[in-house]
């Protein structure tokens, strides 16, 4: 069984480290030049572990048991200091993905300090935090096939997950991973509480408090003003008479926040920077019944503003609604025609003229996919949309055999989508 690993450090040991994922904190703390007496906590975490719940953080004791890092309900300062976390929402049998965090970044998002509970606008605590990305689509495994059959015999994965769930691939990717015991580790940097200390304290130090409640209001910035977003939508719909389900609505929104960084949206993974992608392609691509399409794998990513992202119409509905009525190519053609006027009014509307919302028309192409795509070309064909972005090579090239039918275009997550694309 993989469990987590921690060891002891202290700045001068892993300020150079620091230098490169984040240079502006490095720069601050380096000049303060804090003594070995404010330690530091570097912690592994496998793939999958829970970082954090709601009420706890979590670190490794001598004996590899895991344990509350936090104090008076206050989580410790951290930073990302090697592969990719996922924050993300949890409710019953969902979950949302909330942000991708890379290494550099600060947790937690909001500061420590005490709020008269009449004055406080936001939830305290409500998200969880895992190793690696646990929002994850294993394209090629869409159905209880036979070849699901046998991943069930080697790995023991419980019956009651189902491919066609989208919230049970993780389950299945991380029953997979832990009878392989593969070796993949994110890392966490936990500041001792001193740390907090000297920062809100210690006139010294003045600069990195107000660095990290820079950040602390940068990372609430979008959903504090969301609503002028909602209003040029709104407006925007009504003047040009538009039709669109409440879902369809939504999703606009949903588009339109992936597109500028604000909320996770979908990538093929490459890398393993989220992941182990590698050893989890090599376990998929061995099964004694070979898999009949490539095993690409789409995982929640931040936008960086250049690379392709892409929402799932199809991937949502079928993991919030089971028995829906309205057929995903409705939603995605209401989506694709509302797209046009939506993007210019926010272009034009005092609500959203001046600010990230006005230039997405400018900047970005935003293109809708079925599997066949429709007639007059509108919506196009999802063999456009994976030979548009190469990166949906990496399993064809990665796999040892031809796959029957190639890609797997009926996968859920493909079956109505959006792909953003920067000009």
């Amino acid at each position: 069984m993989r469990t987590a690993i921690k060891s002891r450090v202290c700045w001068n040991e892993i300020k150079e480290d620091i230098k490169t994922i984040n240079p502006s904190f490095y720069d601050l703390i380096n000049d303060i030049n804090p003594s070995n007496d404010l330690g530091i906590s570097l912690v592994k975490y496998p793939y999958g572990m829970t970082i954090a719940d709601t009420k706890n953080l979590f670190i490794p004791d001598h004996n590899g048991q895991l344990k509350s890092a936090g104090t008076d309900n206050k989580s410790p300062l951290c930073m990302v200091f090697e592969k990719n976390l996922e924050l993300y929402l949890h409710s019953h049998s969902r979950h949302f993905p909330m942000k991708i965090l890379q290494p550099g970044d600060i947790i937690p998002l909001s500061p420590q300090v005490e709020y008269d509970p009449f004055r406080r606008f936001i939830p305290e605590n409500i998200c969880m935090l895992s190793s690696g990305i646990r929002d994850i689509a294993l394209l090629s495994l869409n159905g209880h096939t036979d070849t699901y059959e046998k991943l069930i015999e080697n790995y023991d994965i419980p019956r009651t997950l189902s491919p066609k769930n989208p919230y049970d691939h993780f389950s299945i990717t991380n029953t997979i991973l832990n009878k392989e015991n593969v070796d993949w580790y994110s890392s966490l940097l936990i500041f001792d509480p001193i740390w907090y200390e000297s920062i809100y304290s210690n006139p010294k130090w003045h600069k990195v408090k107000e660095y990290l409640l820079e950040k602390f209001i940068l990372n609430s910035s979008c959903r504090r003003r969301i609503h002028h977003l909602d209003w040029a939508v709104l407006d925007a719909i009504e003047k040009n008479n538009i039709k669109l389900t409440r879902f369809a609505h939504e999703m606009i929104k949903q588009i339109i926040l992936v597109t500028v960084g604000e909320t996770p949206g979908y990538i093929p993974i490459t890398t393993e920077n989220s992941m182990p992608l590698s050893a989890l392609t090599r376990i998929l691509t061995n099964i004694p019944r070979e898999l009949l399409t490539y095993p690409i794998i789409m995982g929640a990513s931040m936008s960086d503003l250049q690379s392709p992202i892409y929402h799932s119409i199809s991937f949502t509905t079928s993991a919030e609604n089971a028995s829906k009525t309205t057929p995903d190519s409705i939603h995605l053609n209401q989506i694709e025609k509302a797209f046009e006027p939506i993007l210019q009014e926010l272009k034009v509307s005092p609500q959203t003229k001046g600010t990230i919302y006005s230039n997405l028309g400018d900047l970005f192409t935003f293109e809708a996919f079925t599997e066949r795509g429709s007639p007059s070309g509108k919506i196009k064909a999802i063999d456009d949309a994976l030979k548009k972005d190469k990166r949906f090579l990496y399993a064809e090239k990665s796999a040892k055999y031809d796959a029957r039918y190639g890609n797997p275009t009926r996968s859920s997550f493909l079956k109505a989508f959006m792909g953003i694309y920067a000009k």
